[in-house]
């Protein structure tokens, strides 16, 4: 988030949306997989001068998160901007493997080539060998993915793979 707000000084980029919209961004949001299937509104030219800005329906348009996230045609996307701006200050060569790394983990979330924790808990109840597809979560369901959930934090379980889509 800093280096994002680093890029917006830097860039004078402008995310402004009129708060209606952004208020209608909260119902897809609730949706199963909304990271995947739904469309938000957002800002289709974020180098535009806050100035210049004038909050009519031609400045929005809607996106899927992978689009505002990765970029697609005409938009650049939210990390390619942050890769610009880590261009432009010549951000510390040390730090940006790591940097990198993230990145690509929220790029891959986006694009859905990560699961969502939804995803995965859902996967995880739905593939467990005493859920009867009643919508029930046992205790032993809920034991079970606590610890497995214990096991992650640790660094014992399968993180991130737990999360790649196989």
């Amino acid at each position: 988030m800093v280096l994002l707000t680093r890029a917006m000084v830097t860039f004078k980029l402008n995310f402004l949306v009129p708060l209606t919209k952004v208020a209608e961004n909260f119902t897809p949001a609730q949706k199963r997989d909304a990271i995947t299937k739904e469309k938000f509104h957002f800002r289709k030219n974020v180098q535009q001068e806050v100035a210049d800005c004038k909050l009519t329906d031609d400045i929005y348009t809607l996106m899927t998160l992978n689009e505002i996230i990765n970029g697609k045609d005409d938009f650049p996307g939210l990390i390619p901007l942050i890769c610009k701006y880590l261009d432009h200050v010549d951000y510390d060569s040390s730090k940006r493997p790591k940097i990198m790394q993230y990145l690509k983990y929220l790029s891959d979330k986006a694009a859905g080539k990560i699961m969502t924790m939804a995803q995965w808990t859902r996967q995880f109840v739905t593939n467990h060998e005493e859920y009867k597809n009643d919508s029930v979560v046992s205790e032993r369901i809920a034991y079970d993915f606590i610890m497995e959930c214990e096991k992650i934090v640790n660094s014992e379980g399968r993180f991130p793979e737990a999360f790649i889509r196989s």
